[in-house]
């Protein structure tokens, strides 16, 4: 088989045809960048502004709800004795494994940390009674005897 020779020009030069496969690459590079954030973009899933702020309005109901809780609770303290009708506190202590020791009024339910508050630990050093009953978890958990604070 043999390629027979023509007379003519060729339409095209080798630096032509070059620098328009170059110029295609370019545009097929751009095209393909292009498809690519497209599929990137078509993943993420569509999140509708009205439950965005149903989102953001419970949040904001649940830290309402919470703040009044607090200061319910504060108010509750402040208003009780903490004491039963024998006159005796009616706080129930505990010794957690940690050598923390918190306590819960019976009345108002509030919650005292004779480890680390100066005021609650007042509490805990009137009350010898409860003292000695005071519930004690962990294995170094002991008997009998009061705990200095």
């Amino acid at each position: 088989m043999s390629v027979e020779k023509v007379n003519t020009e060729a339409p095209l030069t080798v630096e032509q045809l070059l620098r328009m496969m170059m110029e295609q690459n370019k545009e097929s590079q751009k095209s393909n960048e292009a498809l690519a954030n497209a599929i990137l973009e078509s993943r993420k899933p569509y999140v509708d502004p009205r439950v965005i702020e149903a989102r953001k309005q419970a949040s904001l109901d649940r830290k309402m709800l919470i703040d009044q809780e607090i200061q319910k609770r504060r108010a509750a303290r402040r208003g009780c004795s903490h004491l039963n009708e024998g006159g005796r506190y009616n706080i129930k202590w505990m010794q957690h494994s940690d050598g923390i020791i918190l306590g819960v009024c019976g009345n108002c339910f509030s919650q005292f940390d004779a480890t680390h508050n100066v005021e609650d630990a007042k509490f805990f050093r009137a009350d010898v009674k409860s003292q000695r009953n005071m519930g004690r978890a962990g294995e170094h958990a002991r008997r009998g005897g009061t705990i200095a604070i």
